[in-house]
């Protein structure tokens, strides 16, 4: 993974090279062309990342978006800036997920704990109309929930044939593994983890590339398939932490 920090400014300045972001990461009033990136538009793309770490799909990529057929930049600007509506949108079923095309959220969406779903419905429906109704997402004890939440639902996944372990790398000022080598996620016990330090990410990378080899992690015989890696960050603007 590359991370390119070029054209960061500080919070609702407009940088140098005129980037907004990201066409589908973007906050809508952004595409609009109304605001330059800041703290509530972090949080927007923030969120987006976050839904599609959970369901592997894009939140406004629905039944409108199939319609579509081509996508111009016209019609991208509609989609995302004009008049985005969230496939999960409890007032507002015109963009739902398509079955046969779209069976990842489909899927996963009833998975998930209500209140987990209730922040999404939050920042993709009054979010996208309103900026400051979106999550500030200060709270680590929410990440730490939404974590014990979804453990059991691994349990069992792909029956006998499937052994599914769970190692945690955790990076601030430095970096700790949660335990010290992977665990059967029947036995997985989740420590909370508490928001502070800074971000050393460079070395949290050194670390795990070198765990993510056959003489270690991924010594054992079931460890043939390559894992899944899922990376939880926080942004700072100059109003505070996103």
């Amino acid at each position: 993974m590359i991370c390119d920090n070029d054209n960061v400014t500080p919070d609702g300045k407009k940088n140098s090279g005129n980037i907004g972001g990201k066409p589908g990461y973007m906050a809508p009033e952004i595409v609009r062309g109304e605001s330059h990136p800041n703290s509530l538009t972090d949080c927007h793309s923030l969120a987006v990342i976050l839904f599609k770490l959970f369901c592997r799909h894009d939140p406004l990529m629905g039944e409108q978006y199939v319609k579509s057929v081509c996508i111009t930049e016209k019609r991208e600007f509609e989609l995302y800036g004009l008049s985005p509506v969230f496939i999960f949108d409890p007032n507002n079923a015109t963009n739902r997920p398509v079955q046969g095309v779209h069976p990842n959220p489909i899927k996963l969406w009833p998975v998930y704990p209500a209140f987990l779903q209730e922040a999404f419905i939050k920042s993709f429906s009054e979010g996208m109309k309103n900026p400051n109704a979106r999550l500030m997402g200060t709270k680590i004890g929410a990440v730490n929930t939404a974590i014990r939440e979804v453990l059991p639902e691994l349990m069992g996944i792909g029956g006998s044939d499937v052994h599914l372990k769970i190692a945690c790398l955790k990076f601030s000022s430095g970096y700790r593994w949660m335990h010290p080598s992977p665990v059967s996620v029947d036995n997985f016990q989740w420590n909370n983890l508490d928001a502070d330090g800074v971000t050393n990410f460079g070395a949290a990378c050194r670390e795990l590339s070198d765990k993510m080899s056959k003489d270690k992690f991924l010594s054992a015989p079931s460890a043939s398939v390559a894992p899944a890696i899922f990376r939880l960050f926080r942004l700072y603007s100059r109003r505070g932490k996103v």
